[in-house]
């Protein structure tokens, strides 16, 4: 075991402990350990983004500099001169965890990186997942521990051994716990990748640019209608609410107008819609949060964060960060739908860019395997050396992930 953590990498054994620990839940652990866990990893990123990111399409990455000097500055720094009391800094320095991920974009700009990451979590956390979590991890939660969920759009590629085991975990997740909303739709999603990549010679690439720019445009339509009350979907729900069940929870149930109200309520109040309240402040919450105020004797009122990724970056980072943040997605799948060689890098821009959308819904932000998954991806559409990639050679990269011995050059 330690010749294949040393053969992989330190950042590698960091990424499966992500996934074992922090998202499984499983392990009892603290919120220092927690905390620290995600530091180590985090610095340890921070290490690997200077000594080994030295990529030929630097300026694609300008969007995340900039992204990073606003979180800094206006998250950050601010935060230090915000907060009053220790949650407060306490939730500042979850806080700079949390808006730190998007570092994973530079780490993973190599597919030699990525590729030992990706490698090692394969042999290792499937294995685990049949052996020790699936026997009493909550199917609904299985979102949590198979964070890489574009794996699954290879199953076109592989043989049938993974084909069997790839596509029996992508049914539990679609249909093992229907309650788990947010978990069903993505795994559904890459359900409707995974066909087309089975019939990708046959699908105009034409396709893929109305699923990728919908995904955009979509949310920013109905958000628009939802603010000035054209329509809101979350509250049209109502109408049918208590008519779907899974078990006891309501598929119908709107959980969403009144974090919303909040949300923008509490920005417009206080007067933070473009700079954000800093990272150690959250938004305004007379319905949720009552701890802060009269437990800590505070007189505050806040919620630090909700389910979700797009609304507490505003919280936090305000319209301008969520408009930064915003352009790394879109940046990223943008360059793998128009600027590749291969049409699997296109078909990874559709799901670049629905997780974009699905962040308005659910997606909280994290340094988890949730998130680092996510952000995989994008760092593979901003990857020239991805892009520049033929069918061929993508193929046979990630085929060479599923086998235990591998060639090297297929792996650089």
């Amino acid at each position: 075991m330690i010749k294949v953590l040393q053969q992989h990498g330190f950042l590698a054994a960091l990424v499966l402990i992500l996934t074992i620990q922090i998202n499984g839940g499983i392990i009892p652990a603290t919120f220092t350990i927690l905390i620290l866990v995600c530091y180590v990893v985090l610095i340890t990123m921070i290490i690997y983004k200077v000594k080994y990111f030295a990529p030929e399409n630097k300026t694609d990455y300008r969007i995340v500099g900039i992204y990073f000097l606003w979180m800094i500055t206006a998250g950050a720094i601010r935060g230090f001169f915000v907060a009053e009391y220790n949650y407060e800094f306490r939730d500042l320095i979850s806080g700079i965890v949390f808006t730190s991920v998007p570092i994973v974009v530079y780490v993973y700009a190599t597919p030699s990186t990525l590729w030992k990451t990706l490698h090692l979590w394969i042999w290792i956390a499937f294995p685990l997942f049949f052996i020790f979590y699936s026997w009493f991890l909550p199917v609904g939660m299985y979102q949590f521990f198979f964070g890489p969920l574009f794996l699954f759009f290879l199953i076109p590629l592989l043989p049938n051994k993974w084909k069997i085991i790839l596509a029996i975990i992508l049914l539990c997740l679609i249909v093992g716990d229907l309650g788990a909303r947010s978990q069903s739709a993505k795994a559904a999603f890459v359900f409707f990748i995974c066909i087309m990549a089975f019939f990708r010679k046959r699908i105009p690439v034409g396709l893929y640019s109305v699923v990728h720019w919908l995904c955009y445009i979509g949310p920013i339509v109905i958000l628009y209608f939802a603010i000035t009350g054209i329509y809101n979907p979350f509250e049209k729900m109502e109408e049918y609410q208590g008519t779907m069940y899974a078990g006891e929870e309501d598929l119908t149930a709107d959980t969403r107008s009144i974090l919303y109200e909040e949300t923008i309520i509490s920005a417009v109040k206080n007067k933070y819609i473009w700079h954000g309240r800093s990272l150690a402040r959250g938004n305004d919450s007379w319905d949720f949060e009552t701890f802060t105020s009269q437990e800590l004797k505070t007189k505050k009122y806040e919620r630090y964060g909700n389910e979700w990724c797009h609304p507490n970056i505003f919280t936090w980072l305000g319209l301008i960060g969520v408009f930064l943040f915003s352009f790394i997605y879109l940046k990223s799948s943008y360059l793998a739908l128009y600027h590749s060689n291969n049409i699997w890098m296109k078909l990874f821009s559709m799901n670049i860019a629905f997780n974009w959308a699905w962040g308005w819904i659910e997606n909280c932000l994290g340094l988890d395997i949730l998130n680092v998954g996510i952000m995989m991806m994008i760092a593979m559409g901003f990857s020239k050396q991805f892009r520049e990639m033929s069918d061929k050679e993508i193929e046979a990269w990630f085929i060479s992930l599923f086998k235990w011995k591998h060639e090297e050059d297929i792996v650089a």
